[in-house]
């Protein structure tokens, strides 16, 4: 090998030119696939397209599955208006802050029960959902403020506790009853 120099110098050149050849059909191969899209079979096509067009259907039809689906979420909101009331009706009685603790974590477990089985999707539906989570948030918000207040009790007074708290027990009042006028058609 060491007699001939250029024969290796070829042979390291036409590697490069077969290794970039390689490169470039492959690159062009991919590019090729992305651009043309996911290719299957026409049958396996042709079952999207019929089961897009039954799903349409069954939607413009409300079959026994929807109606069932509507009472049960109908009754599922009910179930957490109930809650959320008997809760803010709670709010406005003398309670410790242990016993409002295991009330507010009862009625998180139960909403967190109930809530997925309201699946309906009506434009209202998603203003209920977020106006029960807001109600949520301002009695977990009273909660926290609450329990600042028994830790730095030598900082804030009772009055300070209360101010805050019957403003974040309103604030949630405004949501139940927010959620309520949603509900009703």
């Amino acid at each position: 090998m060491r007699g001939n120099p250029g024969k290796i110098d070829r042979t390291k050149v036409s590697f490069v030119w077969i290794l970039a050849a390689l490169v470039v059909v492959s690159l062009g191969l991919v590019f090729f696939y992305k651009t043309q899209g996911p290719q299957g079979p026409p049958e396996a096509g042709r079952e999207t397209v019929v089961a897009q067009t039954s799903a349409t259907q069954n939607a413009e039809q409300p079959g026994p599955n929807v109606a069932r689906q509507d009472l049960q979420s109908e009754a599922a909101a009910t179930q957490i208006l109930i809650n959320l009331k008997h809760f803010r009706d709670a709010t406005e009685t003398n309670m410790d802050y242990a016993e409002y603790d295991k009330q507010l974590n009862g009625l998180k477990t139960e909403l967190n029960d109930r809530l997925p089985a309201f699946v309906r999707h009506d434009p209202s539906d998603e203003i209920f959902r977020q106006e029960v989570a807001a109600a949520l948030r301002d009695y977990t918000a009273a909660r926290n403020w609450w329990k600042t207040t028994i830790t730095n009790n030598t900082v804030f007074t009772e009055a300070d506790r209360n101010e805050r708290t019957q403003r974040n027990f309103e604030s949630a009042r405004t949501h139940v009853a927010n959620a309520e006028k949603t509900l009703v058609r």
